[in-house]
């Protein structure tokens, strides 16, 4: 999405349960998105966080700022959550977090290195790990929509089709 649609998503959205941006805010959210990659999670993210902190109707650009912007609000929930776990689950939590990063080497001249994400298997997150403390580590990121999830169906086989000559 570019980003005026961007923002009519984000102000409909905002309308139909009765919430209102203050002056700017929506500018300066957009702003904060702006050539990230994936802006549409990081959206939501931070807006979920900006709801949670609604005055009545209102979304305020003090609470924006108090959350730390977009990259703050996801670091502090997932931070939040890494403070939740024991030490073995913080083993697994970091190692689902390397296999989530692709590196960037930024060799281009004068380019800032950014380190993004990246998909993965569920199989790659856990590849030798209890899977189902993997697979509940997972859903909580899920839950806080710091992760997305889905779940691919196999393709059926295809036809059988006459061999070629």
């Amino acid at each position: 999405m570019n980003a005026q649609e961007l923002r009519s998503s984000m102000e409909q959205q905002a309308r139909v349960v009765g919430l209102r941006f203050e002056a700017d805010l929506s500018n300066t959210i957009l702003d904060d998105v702006s050539g990230e990659p994936g802006a549409m999670p990081l959206l939501q993210h931070a807006l979920l966080e900006l709801w949670k902190r609604r005055h009545g109707r209102w979304l305020r650009a003090d609470e924006y700022r108090a959350l730390g912007g977009v990259q703050q609000a996801i670091a502090r929930t997932a931070d939040s959550i890494y403070n939740e776990l024991d030490d073995a689950d913080r083993e697994h939590m970091r190692a689902i977090f390397l296999r989530l990063t692709r590196l960037d080497d930024g060799s281009q001249e004068g380019e800032v290195q950014r380190d993004t994400r990246r998909r993965a298997r569920f199989d790659e997150l856990a590849p030798d790990g209890d899977q189902t403390a993997i697979q509940s580590m997972v859903q909580r990121l899920a839950d806080a929509r710091l992760v997305m999830t889905t779940v691919r169906e196999t393709a059926p086989p295809p036809p059988n089709l006459p061999p070629t000559l």
